[in-house]
């Protein structure tokens, strides 16, 4: 073998020790995190029912027109913990999908298929274009989102 190739395999070689320690850390990270999210969201999302609910249950007390506008308060703060519990939950969505697609990396680079790491990202608009059908309500293409 050539010194060049020998140098080549070694970038090739480095750089799949590298990617292999980036993604496995990366993982621990995302679990990590996903961990705290599930907490979040538990805490954010029964807490909007808890006081959403406590303002309904309150409105049905016959009270006074001044004490409504506490009432819908609550109301709006129980909608937006909900929001915030639905917004936490894409983000522990998308870091599973990431996670997947690193766990994937790395079982190719333990079989020895491993090239580079593949996109996290396949647009949609990208697919559909190259597709050359018109009819994007019946396009099966899989997104993964960042």
């Amino acid at each position: 073998m050539s010194t060049i190739s020998k140098k080549i395999q070694k970038i090739f070689d480095d750089n799949k020790i590298n990617d292999l320690q980036r993604f496995i850390e990366k993982r621990q990270q995302i679990n990590n995190c996903n961990i705290k999210l599930r907490y979040i969201y538990y805490l954010c999302h029964y807490s909007s029912i808890l006081i959403t609910t406590i303002a309904i249950s309150y409105k049905n007390n016959n009270i006074d027109n001044e004490n409504i506008k506490d009432i819908i308060k609550l109301i709006w703060i129980g909608i937006s913990l909900n929001v915030l519990s639905t917004l936490i939950n894409a983000v522990e969505n998308m870091n599973k999908t990431m996670s997947k697609k690193m766990m994937s990396d790395i079982a190719k680079i333990k079989s020895g298929s491993y090239i580079d790491e593949a996109e996290m990202l396949d647009s949609y608009h990208e697919n559909s274009s190259k597709s050359g059908n018109n009819d994007n309500a019946h396009n099966k293409q899989t997104v993964i989102p960042l």
